[in-house]
């Protein structure tokens, strides 16, 4: 009898659970992609999650599962708030086409028609940018080294102008020629925004996207003292299928909050995924930050007709996927970052990666596409961009049997710079390698929509690795000499000699702000210490501009003084190489 009722309470328990976590109509098919993707994430990558489905503006599927403080027990329900990530910048694209359909913007116009004279000069473009260019991610701006999320709320900025300025990075590429997913161009067409409407990024949002759509519960800027009824906690794995409560709950804060800062609801999310869905095709492609790339006879899109968006901030993950052709969308949020279930949407919107193989045509030598590759969203300009490229560099390298090895793929060349997994079928293609008129490589391109450019030889692995061996050890010599040097100059045994001290002395300051750079960005290397490294850029420029001038004098000085003479000059040509390695590392200003 006892093991009777306790049979029926479990049978009772399993039924419950159920009913509570799905309760879409069983007859939609997607109910059981869902399922079978939830029991292999829930608990295993992610403590908690919602699931939203709509298609021709009507909502299939809405459901929350798990739990948003797994701590305190509290369930995920669709009225909790997660984070958003890069799902952000979606409403920098509504508020754009909504000043573009009252006649105010004109997306294919320069932002310099719209942008302040003083603040455009000081993006320093070298090619002009369009509204729409910000918008899809083919501004041909490479990404920003200091972090775009942080983990304090004192880190935020004050404006977005001066968010934007922190850092500008480069253009690397014309536009229109690769698409690159762009936090800082996303975050700039807001402040095209703010100049057009004249009002804050938030408050023009908030009345003309967020209100009319019923989203009362989005929070676009958000703040550590935001208000929250029913805030998700970021969470962090611990060991298989456990996770704690991350720091500060998880919360994140946003220097690009355009881009990367939201935070919202499922059911805030169900009212926009309805909207996305039942407002036709040509609104949802303006609205992803990767579309089509045209190449001879071959185009990408990102996973095949379908278009996939993810974000994640520390400890939450995003993910949305719009099918306009069948009116489908799907979206997923999670209080953990990564997770698998983050690729739910693709697979319920039927989204595919690759695309059919046609044409032929003379197929060129591999040796041509061998190189060191990095992805488009990196920085070589600053130290931390010259680390984080060095540590992520990808080669591609030919093989014996004339294929190409690429991020752990082997590729097989069935077009000219087109290719296919060599050990699948051979029937989609996954990567194309566009080159110039000179036959120079200027972008390689995945069938996921990541876009990789071409980089100099010394970014591989071994030179790379010798470059910063040679940066360390030349900076721990140069210390330990200076320290010598004043030590025996304070011991006098080398009384009255103060010009190579002098010299030495400046030289061993180099290298101390030179190492607590590389410490310091090797350790921590985030956004909350961008004045940090502006800092010592400054002081590196006047150490080194000392300890070469002090070596010129000590050189000069002692050309009568034959002994001391060679020793100066080694140290001097040593120097030169110090000052290139600086310079190269972007450590200084020079």
């Amino acid at each position: 009898m006892r093991r009777s009722l306790l049979c029926l309470l479990a049978l009772c328990f399993c039924v419950s659970f159920l009913s509570c976590t799905v309760t879409a109509a069983p007859a939609d098919p997607r109910v059981a992609t869902a399922q079978e993707q939830l029991r292999s994430s829930l608990g295993v990558d992610t403590p908690g999650a919602i699931v939203l489905i709509a298609q021709g503006g009507e909502l299939t599927v809405s459901e929350s599962y798990g739990y948003a403080n797994i701590e305190q027990r509290t369930l995920v329900t669709l009225d909790t708030a997660f984070e958003l990530g890069d799902l952000s910048s979606v409403f920098v694209t509504l508020g754009a086409l909504a000043l573009a359909e009252q006649g105010d913007l004109d997306l294919g116009a320069s932002i310099a028609d719209y942008l302040p004279a003083a603040l455009y000069d000081r993006l320093a473009l070298t090619y002009p940018v369009s509204v729409r260019q910000l918008l899809c991610g083919t501004a041909g701006f490479e990404g920003r080294t200091l972090e775009n999320v942080f983990e304090k709320d004192s880190h935020r900025f004050a404006s977005l102008e001066e968010a934007l300025l922190a850092e500008v990075p480069r253009q690397v590429t014309p536009p229109d020629t690769v698409i690159v997913s762009s936090p800082f161009a996303i975050t700039l067409a807001a402040l095209v925004i703010e100049a057009v409407s004249g009002v804050s990024y938030t408050e023009y949002i908030t009345q003309n996207v967020l209100t009319p759509l019923g989203m009362h519960d989005t929070v676009l800027e958000p703040t550590a003292s935001t208000p929250f009824d029913r805030p998700a906690s970021g969470h962090v794995a611990v060991g298989e299928g456990r996770f704690s409560v991350a720091a500060r709950e998880g919360r994140s804060y946003s220097g690009l909050y355009p881009a990367t800062g939201a935070i919202s609801t499922g059911e805030d999310l169900a009212s926009l995924l309805s909207y996305l869905t039942a407002n036709g095709s040509a609104l949802t492609q303006q609205l992803c930050s990767v579309g089509l790339l045209s190449h001879g006879a071959l185009t990408f899109t990102c996973k095949g007709e379908a278009y996939v968006a993810r974000g994640s901030t520390l400890y939450f993950g995003a993910s949305l996927c719009l099918a306009p052709a069948k009116g489908l969308g799907a979206l997923v949020l999670t209080n953990a970052a990564p997770s698998a279930l983050l690729e739910l949407p693709e697979a319920l919107c039927g989204a595919s990666v690759g695309v059919a193989v046609s044409g032929e045509g003379e197929l060129p030598e591999l040796k041509v596409f061998e190189g060191v590759y990095s992805a488009a969203t990196m920085e070589q300009h600053s130290l931390l961009g010259k680390l984080h490229t060095m540590k992520n560099a990808a080669e591609l390298t030919e093989n014996d049997d004339g294929t190409l090895s690429f991020l752990g793929k082997r590729l097989r060349q069935v077009q000219p710079g087109v290719f296919v997994d060599a050990e699948g079928d051979g029937t989609l293609a996954v990567v194309q390698i566009l080159r110039n008129a000179e036959g120079e490589v200027t972008a390689l391109i995945t069938a996921e929509g990541e876009t990789y450019l071409p980089l100099p030889f010394y970014y591989a692995k071994l030179p790379a690795t010798v470059l910063r061996v040679l940066l360390v050890g030349i900076s721990v010599y140069f210390l330990l000499v200076g320290l010598y040097e004043l030590l025996r100059l304070l011991t006098g045994a080398r009384r009255g000699d103060l010009r190579s001290a002098l010299a030495y002395g400046l030289t061993a300051l180099l290298a101390l702000s030179v190492l607590l750079q590389l410490l310091v960005a090797w350790s921590v290397g985030t956004a909350a210490l961008s004045a940090f490294f502006d800092a010592m850029a400054v002081v590196t420029l006047f150490c080194g501009f000392g300890a070469l001038v002090g070596h010129i004098f000590a050189f000069v000085t002692s050309l009568l003084d034959r002994r001391l003479h060679h020793r100066v000059a080694y140290n001097a040509m040593l120097l030169v190489v110090y000052v290139l390695l600086i310079c190269f590392f972007g450590l200084s200003v020079f």
